[in-house]
């Protein structure tokens, strides 16, 4: 298996549903399996672009949030260094 490019820090934004998975690539199958395909892609593709970051992640997001991301309380750069 390669290894894989890794940065200190990354972002992922935006992080809306309809952006993650993106709406476009869900629409453009008719089929239940190829929409669950499509699916498994879209949050496959957003674990390896989170996966980078070595030590910090901003993930952000304006209205709805991306149902592959987990609802917890945002904390601070200071809350995580205790």
């Amino acid at each position: 298996m390669a290894k894989s490019t890794t940065w200190a820090s990354g972002a992922h934004r935006p992080s809306d549903e309809g952006t993650i998975p993106l709406k476009p690539a869900l629409d453009a199958e008719y089929e239940e399996e190829a929409k669950a395909v499509a699916l498994a892609r879209e949050q496959q593709l957003l674990y390896v672009g989170c996966t980078r970051a070595r030590e910090r992640l901003l993930v952000t997001y304006a209205h709805t949030p991306s149902r592959f991301l987990p609802l917890q309380k945002a904390r601070t750069d200071l809350e995580l260094a205790h």
